[in-house]
């Protein structure tokens, strides 16, 4: 059950750097559009892309909780969170956001079993 749940973070953990890398409008930084996808640049996954990232926060410590111990939801989600912004360092967060909803799907899957 604690490798489902590290697998688990680590999908979360992704969605949550997707979340990171999407720019937002009215950054100095006026390029950081032209580094993803338009789905990314629009204005409604610039308010999905947060709710999806926060969601899967609190999902992690939640699943934690409830599944293994209160130190599993506290503590373990962080470091799966700092692998994951580390395996994928571009700045495009489609692959981060797509890889990290198969993850979790798989993860999901695997928790009913």
């Amino acid at each position: 059950m604690l490798i489902e749940y590290i697998i688990f973070c680590f999908g979360a953990g992704l969605l949550q750097s997707a979340w990171v890398k999407t720019p937002t409008r009215g950054l100095s930084d006026s390029y950081g559009f032209l580094d993803v996808p338009l789905v990314f640049a629009e204005t409604r996954m610039q308010i999905l892309l947060p709710i999806i990232g926060l969601g899967s926060l609190i999902a992690e410590i939640a699943v934690g909780w409830i599944l293994i111990s209160w130190w599993a939801g506290i503590f373990l989600w962080i470091p799966a969170l700092l692998v994951a912004s580390i395996v994928i360092p571009s700045k495009n967060p489609a692959p981060s956001f797509f890889i990290g909803i198969l993850i979790i799907i798989g993860s999901v899957i695997s928790f009913s079993l």
